[in-house]
């Protein structure tokens, strides 16, 4: 579960890569559909799979969770052009870390 406390709305998405491809990405209509808001939290589906496979499958048997900012992804052209210049923050968790934290990651400013 992600939990929003920071000051303003964020949409994220997450991957088993530290790095993010644009290729991967190039849907922002997706990603402008769905923002987190202040306060809000959501579920983090593993699709295709369970989430201990998902760390299996991992080169580094981490989470990587990747926020962008809301408002600065209206602001440019889409969600591709803050991959490309680096305008998000990157977060990751190995199993043993969400699980302490009882599967919850609270996002913060």
């Amino acid at each position: 579960m992600v939990i929003n406390h920071t000051k303003s709305q964020i949409v994220f998405e997450h991957d088993a890569k530290n790095e993010l491809a644009t290729s991967e990405l190039n849907n922002t209509e997706f990603y402008l559909g769905r923002p987190l808001e202040v306060g809000d939290s959501t579920y983090v589906a593993e699709y295709g799979g369970s989430w201990p496979n998902f760390f299996k499958r991992s080169k580094f048997q981490k989470l990587n969770l990747f926020i962008f900012n809301f408002d600065t992804l209206k602001r440019y052209s889409g969600i591709n052009y803050l991959v490309e210049h680096k305008l998000y923050r990157r977060f990751e968790f190995s199993e043993a870390d969400l699980e302490k934290s009882n599967w919850q990651i609270i996002v913060k400013d």
